[in-house]
């Protein structure tokens, strides 16, 4: 990434603040579930992609996944994903794949998570580590052959380099993305041993509890920036606007009435292509 379109994001940062949208504001609408057991924010495509892709300044990030009180961790994924339906658009199948920060290892690396799948392996993690002061752009293809996707990782700093990738079962999915929705996925996920309650008293799967049991220990993931989300048909490649979305889901959101602090907030946007993001489970 060239330092004209680094500074240009860092202006539109400062100069966004004031009108940015948080999970004290944001309502969900829609028939999307979204990424709800964790801090997140997913854009959904409308139906009829085979393919998206963004770009992804890893360089930027600034995060904490380790809480301070124990050590113990929480994961951060920032990632492609698609969504698989019949013919009456009945939901089918879905599966996620990008970018995940592991906060054991303490790195960034490829992985997939397939929903429905006859593969033997149906999540993944890579052992290629990531160069966190470089950028990178994320691809997922579905247009080569039905039931499967590609992912792919290209190193922007380094000549758009292949980095890394992966071939999986996308059951069900149609190659010329007639029965699929792509979207964009931002989040913080809970391994098992903190999903406890406020108190830290009993496990749970109440995920405001377990959010809120994860307060205040320092864990953040900052200033994501993406730029240039694109959707795919076999015609043509398309910026990816608001015209081409279905939906935007932000958790927590008004909904979560039990979270009362700005956790979930987006700095900047420009259609659904270009996005900076906060996940910041820390009181202000």
């Amino acid at each position: 990434m060239n330092m004209t379109k680094k500074d240009e994001i860092t202006k539109q940062d400062m100069e966004a603040v004031a009108k940015s949208k948080t999970n004290l504001e944001f309502i969900n609408s829609g028939r999307y579930q979204g990424d709800n057991d964790g801090p997140a924010y997913v854009i959904y495509s409308k139906i009829g992609y085979n393919k998206a892709s963004f770009e992804f300044q890893l360089s930027q990030v600034k995060l904490n996944m380790r809480r301070k009180s124990d050590q113990r961790w929480t994961n951060s994924y920032i990632f492609l994903g698609v969504d698989v339906y019949d013919e009456n658009e009945v939901f089918l199948n879905c599966i996620d794949a990008g970018f995940c920060y592991n906060g054991g290892v303490q790195n960034w690396h490829l992985f997939y998570n397939l929903l429905n799948t006859k593969q033997e392996v149906s999540w993944y993690e890579s052992a290629i580590t990531l160069d966190e002061t470089h950028d990178y752009k994320l691809i997922l293809d579905c247009s080569y052959q039905d039931d499967t996707a590609t992912l792919t990782i290209m190193d922007i700093t380094d000549g758009n380099k292949i980095v890394d990738s992966a071939e999986f079962e996308v059951m069900y999915a149609k190659k010329d993305g007639s029965n699929l929705s792509m979207y964009q996925d931002y989040a913080i996920d809970y391994p098992d041993d903190i999903k406890k309650d406020r108190a830290g008293d009993n496990d749970s799967e109440d995920w405001e509890e377990i959010t809120l049991y994860n307060t205040n220990e320092g864990i953040y993931l900052n200033h994501i920036v993406i730029h240039d989300a694109k959707l795919y048909t076999p015609e043509d490649e398309y910026i990816w606007t608001e015209e081409r979305t279905n939906d935007q889901f932000m958790w927590p959101s008004v909904q979560q009435k039990k979270i009362n602090y700005t956790c979930t907030k987006i700095l900047g946007q420009q259609n659904n292509s270009e996005l900076i993001l906060d996940l910041d489970m820390n009181h202000e």
